[in-house]
């Protein structure tokens, strides 16, 4: 059977992913490091932004990566 994948998630719910807090979303949400809906009560997290992160982050590797082979 075919699981949808949620359009959005609460802060917490998105913290959860990435095994923080939804504190920690909403910093990042505040600091401009990720996307938020807001304005229907309860801030909504859209599910691109773990796509985005997620190659924010394996593309950080590959530079870490390259940096550690120069040495």
């Amino acid at each position: 059977m075919n699981e949808m994948k949620p359009k959005a998630y609460t802060a917490d719910q998105f913290g959860k992913i990435f095994g923080k807090n939804g504190a920690w979303t909403r910093r990042m949400v505040n600091s401009g490091k990720l996307k938020a809906i807001r304005g229907w009560g309860e801030m909504m997290i859209p599910s691109s932004e773990i796509d985005r992160m997620m190659e924010s982050a394996a593309s950080n590797l590959d530079t870490v990566g390259k940096e550690d082979s120069i040495v």
